[in-house]
């Protein structure tokens, strides 16, 4: 009875232990396994230390407004990714776009202190300028809210 009553006492220790051991380690495994390579072999849309990758994926995802899913990744000074992710929720009437931003793999974080963050927007634009390419998200949260996802320099 007495081995019993130890039994009982050290498992749950054992598995709180485990546990806070295994979140830490998934989390250091999941940041080294979304490095650049990692994203580019994705496909994702890339920023990095001032250069764009894979910017046709985010144009094809415009043009075929009606269904679809698009990643990009921003890597930090520090070269950790904010994971950015447009999904179009074709089953809405009229189609909306989710946004959904994961910092977890940062030090920063969203604007009201979210590791995670969900928005829906009503449309995505592509507006040219003289020098530059913005994309935008409109119709995010209040009608006329807007989100600037990135902007890129024309060639």
């Amino acid at each position: 009875m007495k081995a019993l009553l130890v039994t009982a006492r050290f498992i749950p220790m054992l598995f709180v232990s485990m546990t806070a051991c295994s979140k830490e380690t998934n989390k250091a495994i999941h940041k080294k396994e979304y490095s650049f390579e990692t994203a580019k072999k994705n496909g994702d849309v890339i920023f990095r230390g001032g250069d764009v990758y894979n910017t046709r994926d985010m144009d094809a995802f415009i043009h075929k407004y009606k269904d679809g899913f698009v990643r990009f990744t921003q890597f930090d000074e520090n070269n950790e990714p904010v994971i950015k992710d447009l999904t179009i929720n074709k089953d809405a009437k009229p189609h909306r776009i989710y946004y959904d931003v994961d910092y977890s793999l940062t030090s920063e974080k969203g604007r009201d202190g979210e590791e995670i963050s969900h928005t829906q927007c009503k449309s995505i634009t592509k507006v040219e300028h003289a020098n530059s390419i913005d994309y935008i998200l409109e119709g995010c949260g209040a009608i006329t809210d807007t989100e600037l996802l990135f902007t890129v320099p024309k060639d």
